[in-house]
């Protein structure tokens, strides 16, 4: 359209759709726009979606949603650090998503640091308690600082939860095994061995 005025016009006749194509003549939307190219989610790599976040943050820096997603990319990139700030900022943002601090927590326990990373599964657990996720990485950390009774309370509580629940088994399996608990670390074997012919 050349004015408002014909714009409107064409968007009344057009019951709210008009052809914003334009004239091939003067030109057409996408002589600006380049072709539009669809990625789908599965086949974007962690460059694709860092490149993709930090346009949208130049925009919304406050998108925390955002944030976390780049931090995620950044992380499986080995970028710890960049994946930590993003993390930081975006529970700074948003104080009360569990998703936020086990993404935080794992990181912090790939880099070894195991209390931080049980500070953070802590608060997972308690902001989404029946998530079986958040207390099997808990009880990882406490089996990596040698609290057994402690992961095992988690793990116990996740197969309450959900009795099918492999990780549960194979972690709860570890920790008999480690402290001599052999015939309850055979039993738990036992279940994983079925649970598994089961699924297939």
């Amino acid at each position: 359209a050349n004015d408002f005025n014909e714009f409107l016009h064409n968007y009344i006749q057009s019951n709210g759709f008009p052809d914003v194509m334009g004239d091939e003549t003067v030109g057409v939307a996408t002589d600006f726009t380049g072709p539009i190219e669809i990625v789908h989610m599965e086949n974007e790599t962690n460059q694709m979606i860092i490149e993709r976040t930090t346009n949208a943050l130049k925009y919304r820096p406050d998108d925390d949603s955002a944030l976390m997603e780049r931090g995620i990319a950044f992380a499986e990139e080995g970028n710890l650090q960049a994946a930590m700030d993003d993390f930081n900022k975006s529970i700074e943002l948003v104080d009360d998503d569990a998703y936020y601090y086990f993404n935080r927590g794992d990181l912090l326990m790939r880099a070894g640091k195991n209390r931080a990373a049980l500070i953070d599964f802590d608060i997972a657990v308690k902001l989404k308690p029946e998530d079986c996720v958040y207390r099997n990485c808990r009880a990882m950390v406490f089996q990596l600082m040698q609290k057994y009774d402690d992961a095992m309370k988690d793990l116990n509580k996740t197969l309450e939860i959900d009795d099918r629940n492999l990780l549960a088994y194979y972690l709860r399996e570890n920790i008999y095994r480690t402290i001599g608990e052999i015939e309850k670390a055979e039993h738990d074997l036992r279940k994983i061995e079925e649970i598994k012919e089961e699924n297939g």
